[in-house]
């Protein structure tokens, strides 16, 4: 179990840190809307906690889906079921509870749960994207996982197709991957 507390802390603080970044691409903007003629604003004073707690649970769920991924690839499917169980379900309570804290407990306990069920539909819906980046160096990422997941990001934080916040998400999308080194973690599971 410590390696999964271990791992699922390194999950959180990248997904903490992702949508911590993305709220500084927001606050950004909203400074430089100030200096901006009125007819080209956006309105935009960074991200609210609802906005905040969406995107957080974009990367988090991402981090998962990556983490699942490679245990298909590198483990018995009994173990993976195992493993992940409790990589998900340790991560999502933490998380919520860490974030929640101070809220009733029956909250918390609803929040978790619709947490898990949001990480069911993003499983789904991550799993149709076969490669997580383009395979060709002058090939476009449009359709590739990085790209959708970080298509939905800018949506969750109230900037659809913004292109400043979908780069922006790829990047700690990738930084992320690399940073949680999700196949060392893997192979060290007995």
């Amino acid at each position: 179990m410590e390696g999964i507390a271990a791992f699922s802390a390194k999950v959180f603080h990248q997904a903490a840190y992702g949508a911590d970044e993305i709220r500084k691409v927001a606050e950004a903007s909203s400074l430089a809307s100030l200096v901006m003629p009125k007819s080209i604003q956006k309105d935009t004073n960074g991200l609210d906690f609802m906005q905040w707690f969406a995107v957080f649970s974009e990367f988090h769920n991402f981090y998962l889906h990556m983490t699942d991924r490679t245990a298909f690839t590198n483990l018995s499917a009994a173990r993976r079921a195992e493993l992940m169980n409790g990589v998900e379900t340790w991560s999502i309570n933490v998380a919520v509870e860490t974030i929640c804290a101070g809220m009733p407990k029956d909250k918390i306990r609803g929040i978790q749960e619709e947490s898990l069920a949001n990480l069911r539909r993003a499983h789904e819906e991550f799993g149709q994207y076969k490669c997580l980046l383009p395979t060709k160096p002058d090939e476009s990422p449009a359709g590739t996982l990085a790209w959708e997941f970080s298509k939905s990001v800018a949506n969750y934080a109230g900037h659809a197709m913004d292109m400043v916040y979908i780069t922006r998400a790829f990047q700690l999308a990738t930084d992320g991957l690399i940073a949680l080194d999700i196949k060392s973690f893997i192979s060290e599971c007995p």
